[in-house]
């Protein structure tokens, strides 16, 4: 509780889940999708891609 210093205070800037999802999931994701530090093979790209897709479809294939 050093930055929130009750639990009203927490709750009030917390994200919902969809929020989250947009803001910090998502756009993760499809960064690291070009990074060559991980040496992503053509199917780990696809997989990726695959999960970036059924979040950005609410959870739904």
């Amino acid at each position: 509780f050093d930055v929130f210093p009750n639990v009203e205070s927490y709750v009030k800037r917390s994200w919902d889940s969809e929020t989250a999802r947009d803001v910090e999931v998502l756009p993760q994701m499809e960064a690291i999708l070009y990074e060559p530090l991980w040496q992503f093979t053509d199917s780990d790209i696809q997989t990726i891609r695959g999960e970036i897709d059924f979040l950005k479809n609410g959870g739904k294939p």
